[in-house]
């Protein structure tokens, strides 16, 4: 049965119950339930891995993109995808930030699951020319510019998502919970979605219909809520007066250069971001966003610690708008209750992937 999600905006109220929704579960799970295993299944028309053509290695998290279309999927830990293909022939496209892309056609089903080999993309050493500006700032001034722009034309978006999360403590896995949704967006009338499937090991019984985009955080927002709380993006407008940029590397990946940027706060004392975005020349846009909160970014009681890194891609499909492919994300916390309950470490693993998108699209009224 398909199940409505309701999410009219996403203000701090709303996004405080999604913290508390992961905390709450993540509580629950430890203090009431025993270890379980999950159970999941998955088909697809084509199946195969993504490696490092140099030393072999799997690529977790890769982009799979069906070529000229918003479909696609991304990688797991071991490398490995499944994608359905509507029509055949089609050509997959596969990127990684890091590697060249590579194009693998598809004619007929393959009798045996692909290999697919990523070269790792050319290292730049040339020599920056230094201005009066730093060339960081001014790259990421252009990328904040850009995005004013075409975010202005993005009206309404639909996707399918598709979220896991992976609970565990210091012994091992608790519980998995994953949800599939088709999610629906609006400017102003906020994110709504549609439970398409569900499937969680059986020690966690939860009824109620679970978002899956709703998990996603956009790193390419102006704000980005962190557990409850807003932290100023790296891409919003009056950036550069709360971060330093620092320009730590450029790369060629198929003919283009992409700046990586360091990104840490301007001050010791505020709360930010810290870590490392990579960014498209010429396009001026965010390929790829490695981040998570600075030391400063402290919790009240009964958290003790918290600390999260939050790994996230994106792309426009060839297309105007430059949309999230995918979001990883480890929580690592310590709640204490009063000093009479601790529980044991907290881990919360998430892999997101959102694909097939249409852009500016009617939604429909009766959701």
């Amino acid at each position: 049965m398909l199940r409505v999600v309701s999410l009219r905006g996403r203000s701090l109220r709303s996004e405080n119950k999604r913290f508390t929704c992961l905390l709450l579960m993540a509580a629950w799970v430890l203090l009431f339930v025993v270890p379980a295993a999950s159970r999941a299944q998955s088909t697809a028309t084509v199946r195969g891995t993504v490696t490092d053509a140099g030393t072999g290695e799997p690529l977790p998290a890769a982009n799979i993109q069906i070529d000229g279309t918003y479909r696609g999927t991304i990688t797991n830990d071991e490398g490995q995808f499944a994608l359905e293909l509507e029509a055949l022939p089609a050509t997959l496209v596969v990127r990684f930030i890091g590697y060249e892309t590579a194009r693998w056609a598809v004619d007929a089903p393959p009798a045996a699951p692909l290999r697919i080999a990523l070269a790792p993309s050319t290292l730049e050493m040339e020599e920056l020319v230094v201005t009066g500006e730093n060339p960081a700032e001014r790259i990421i001034r252009k990328v904040i510019e850009r995005k004013q722009q075409w975010r202005a034309d993005l009206r309404t978006d639909r996707a399918e998502a598709y979220n896991r999360l992976t609970l565990a403590n210091d012994t091992g896995i608790v519980s998995i919970v994953e949800t599939q949704t088709r999610a629906f967006w609006d400017r102003g009338r906020g994110m709504r979605e549609v439970q398409v499937d569900r499937r969680q090991t059986a020690n966690l019984d939860v009824e109620e219909a679970l978002p899956a985009a709703f998990f996603v955080t956009n790193l390419y927002d102006d704000d980005v809520e962190i557990g409850g709380h807003e932290l100023m993006g790296v891409t919003h407008p009056d950036a550069l007066d709360y971060y330093r940029f620092t320009l730590e590397g450029t790369r060629s990946i198929d003919g283009r250069r992409v700046y990586d940027i360091g990104v840490e706060p301007a001050g010791r004392l505020r709360s930010a971001f810290e870590g490392r975005v990579a960014v498209l020349d010429s396009a001026y846009a965010l390929l790829e966003a490695d981040l998570r909160p600075s030391r400063s970014f402290l919790f009240p009681p009964p958290i003790r610690h918290y600390r999260v890194r939050m790994q996230q891609q994106f792309s426009n499909y060839g297309r105007a708008f430059w949309l999230p492919v995918d979001f990883r994300a480890e929580h690592r916390m310590k709640v204490a209750f009063s000093g009479l309950i601790s529980l044991p470490d907290i881990r919360i693993d998430q892999v997101s992937r959102l694909t097939n998108y249409a852009t500016n699209v009617p939604l429909p009224d009766s959701l």
